[in-house]
């Protein structure tokens, strides 16, 4: 049947899908009876709901009998298209018994509403939980009795999972909030109540009983310490303040004194949805005890720089201590020398006086060198230098040492004059020092090589011998004032450890490095010198 021409059949036109299906049925077994018999008021309610797309239903007669349209078979489901005249208890069975007071009351007479009510439904063979909001409306017939129910219906199943979701995430989010290590409050209005402390904060301050009271009662001891003002300032001002590690007093014990603590924080403003402040969130770290750390660190830094200042200026002191008797020492040894008329005993006393005052000297001028080079003291008389010349110096400077211990030593130039900006004497001293350390570490008769080569920028001065070498756990330290690695049985020329930590020192004020490279023990041990080259306008 199509569109039907009858003008008393005019209700069921359109309609959809519904619609056609109820022009198409027979109804004559129905318990509403055919359509041209059905009461105006059914004819009314029938055709408004075919023309309608929001989701509706009708129940009447006394069996209350299913019609609805189009919209209303999504919450069907498979039910549609069975439901449609069918009684209303036997499509939703299995929610009658939450529906039914509902519906009792709507046939007496009184309309019901219910939002977001949740039900158990069967509509797709299984069941499913769903949330509807509805309403159930009486329905006069002629006779002005109540002949059925009107239902305008929306599934919010989507809406109450989703809100659902959405509480059981704040409320996990409240538990981290709660359980977070930091220190977290919210406060609301003006005068900055407590809406939120979690743990943290209620720690930091040695009571849980804060929310809900303003700050200025929660925290009396604050007051003179700065921070209402700072939190009056970012409510009025809607402008963040940041404080990192500023000293607080507070109360931690009842009827307690006050107790100094220290506080990294964020005071952040809040917002409604026009803008206004409503509050300001707290966030930040009770950092007493690294800034007590800290402070700990710094005293006993101050107390090792003040011990290292009295040990530069003793070393200052020895040294020039120390230097005063040599002179008449060696000046004695050479009288008895000249005295001794050929005596062998006496020349071999003066010999070992000699030598031995000269070692001390030496020692001496290295505690002199240490005591300036700490105490800043160190002038560099800055020039143009060829870095051949300074090895030759150098090698000059050594050689007794060398040839006393019968080594080897090989010398490699780099071709032309390899130039760098320094103090000579300085230079000298350091090389020096590198070939008398290598001496010294390498049993009789070793082999010392000494290069210099330029990669173009730098250049770089290398002393390698086949001595005892180092240990790895020695080579970090290498260059640090008195060190030392192990004594040879044989050595008997060893110093005070000073002289690689002047090599580092003289080299890094002039702009360069020193580095070292050991196989470990026996495998001798390799210093390398680099120094940035001279500019070309200047070589």
């Amino acid at each position: 049947m199509g569109t039907s021409s009858l003008p008393a059949l005019t209700f069921l036109n359109n309609g959809g899908e519904t619609g056609a299906l109820m022009r198409a049925r027979d109804w004559s077994s129905s318990p509403l009876g055919t359509p041209e018999s059905w009461p105006q008021s059914l004819r009314s309610m029938v055709g408004m709901l075919l023309n309608s797309k929001f989701p509706m239903f009708l129940a009447w007669g006394p069996q209350l009998s299913l019609l609805y349209n189009d919209a209303y078979i999504e919450i069907l489901g498979e039910k549609h298209p069975s439901a449609l005249g069918s009684r209303l208890e036997d499509t939703w069975g299995e929610v009658w018994g939450d529906v039914q007071p509902s519906i009792e009351q709507a046939m007496g007479g009184h309309a019901v509403y219910a939002e977001n009510l949740p039900l158990t439904v069967n509509r797709r063979d299984y069941d499913e939980p769903a949330w509807f909001t509805f309403s159930y409306s009486p329905v006069r017939n002629e006779s002005g009795e109540v002949g059925g129910m009107f239902c305008a219906v929306v599934e919010t199943t989507e809406q109450a999972l989703a809100q659902r979701h959405r509480a059981d995430e704040i409320t996990r989010l409240q538990r981290l909030f709660q359980q977070a290590p930091g220190i977290i409050a919210i406060l609301r209005g003006p005068d900055h109540i407590f809406d939120i402390a979690n743990d943290g904060y209620c720690r930091f301050i040695g009571r849980d009983d804060s929310v809900g009271q303003p700050v200025r009662q929660a925290l009396p001891e604050l007051e003179g310490q700065g921070f209402y003002e700072l939190l009056d300032q970012v409510y009025t001002t809607g402008k963040p303040y940041i404080g990192n590690e500023l000293p607080i007093m507070l109360q931690r014990e009842p009827n307690g004194s006050l107790e100094e603590r220290f506080v990294s924080f964020i005071y952040q403003p809040t917002f409604d949805h026009s803008g206004n402040i409503t509050g300001i969130f707290v966030e930040g770290s009770d950092v007493t005890e690294s800034v007590r750390a800290l402070k700990a660190l710094q005293a006993s830094e101050n107390a090792l720089k003040a011990a290292n200042h009295r040990k530069d200026e003793f070393l200052a002191m020895l040294a020039h201590e120390l230097r005063n008797p040599l002179a008449p020492i060696t000046n004695a040894a050479e009288m008895l020398r000249l005295v001794a008329h050929g005596d062998a005993r006496v020349l071999r006393g003066t010999e070992v006086i000699a030598r031995q005052a000269k070692h001390l000297s030496a020692l001496v001028d290295d505690l002199l060198d240490v005591s300036r080079v700490t105490r800043g003291l160190v002038e560099l008389q800055m020039g143009l230098v060829d870095l051949n010349a300074i090895v030759e110096s150098a090698v000059e400077q050594a050689r007794p040492l060398l040839e006393s211990r019968k080594h080897s030593l090989v010398v490699r130039h780099e071709r032309g004059h390899p130039s760098v900006i320094g103090d000579r004497n300085r230079l000298v001293q350091v090389v020096a020092n590198l070939l008398n350390n290598a001496t010294k570490y390498t049993p009789d008769g070793g082999t010392i090589t000494l290069t210099v080569h330029n990669d173009g920028s730098r250049v770089l001065v290398d002393v390698e011998d086949n001595g005892v070498g180092i240990e790895a756990d020695l080579l970090p330290h290498i260059f640090d004032l008195f060190t030392q690695a192990s004594r040879a049985p044989d050595r008997s020329q060893g110093g005070l450890g000073i002289g690689l930590a002047l090599v580092k020192t003289i080299v890094t004020l002039h702009g360069g490095e020193v580095t070292v490279a050991s196989g470990g023990p026996g495998a001798g041990s390799k210093f390398t010198v680099i120094l940035p080259s001279a500019p070309a306008n200047q070589t």
